[in-house]
């Protein structure tokens, strides 16, 4: 079953890396034929120079979106033991798939490696059938350190605050639950100490 999952989430990944291409040829296109008219046309109005790079920049940053979308779905599906071993991670983009394995869940929970957790995106793209069925519980029983991010707010319809909001009700956490959800990012970040040091007090204070 794991493998048919995989299989058929590759499949969707490769559909979304051919919306991509499509979409960022049909850009190059429509800007070819926008210069072409440019060129030959004498009519006022003529789409100028500047126009026509600006909405072939759309075209391309749109087909990137597709781009990461694709990337979301195969890097929530791949086998994230080989993220921790070849590649030494001290953090996991998604993994859900580590709720597959209770091993690895004690493996991240002895080296505190935090998993980034994105709930709606990872309904979106078909990492886990519904937000009901999100492993975030599972990865909370299991005492992994686990942070809310949004992933990619404006591919995804959301926000921080709203996939805050989902993990609260997944979890079913008080304000003191997602403060302490919250400090638990800051604490697995990257920042400096001293930036790490003042988000906690805020969070505190709050």
């Amino acid at each position: 079953m794991e493998e048919l999952f995989k299989s058929w989430a590759s499949a969707i990944a490769l559909s979304i890396e051919a919306g991509a291409v499509l979409i960022i040829a049909l850009g190059a296109v429509e800007a070819l034929a926008r210069t072409a008219w440019r060129l030959v046309s004498t009519a006022k109005g003529v789409t100028g120079r500047k126009e026509i790079w600006v909405r072939f920049a759309i075209w391309l940053l749109l087909g990137l979106e597709f781009e990461l979308a694709a990337d979301v779905v195969r890097s929530a599906i791949s086998p994230t033991w080989t993220a921790i071993g070849m590649l030494g991670a001290e953090r996991i983009g998604h993994g859900t798939s580590a709720a597959q394995d209770s091993k690895l869940l004690a493996h991240l929970v002895k080296h505190a490696i935090p998993l980034e957790v994105c709930p709606s995106s990872n309904v979106a793209t078909r990492a886990v059938p519904s937000l009901e069925e999100h492993p975030i519980r599972a990865f909370r029983d299991a005492g992994v350190t686990v942070t809310v991010n949004s992933d990619d707010p404006s591919m995804f319809g959301t926000s921080l605050n709203q996939e805050y909001a989902v993990a609260a009700d997944l979890l079913d956490l008080d304000e003191g639950g997602l403060r302490d959800l919250a400090a638990a990012a800051v604490r697995a970040s990257f920042a400096p100490d001293d930036v790490r040091t003042r988000v906690l007090a805020e969070i505190d204070r709050s």
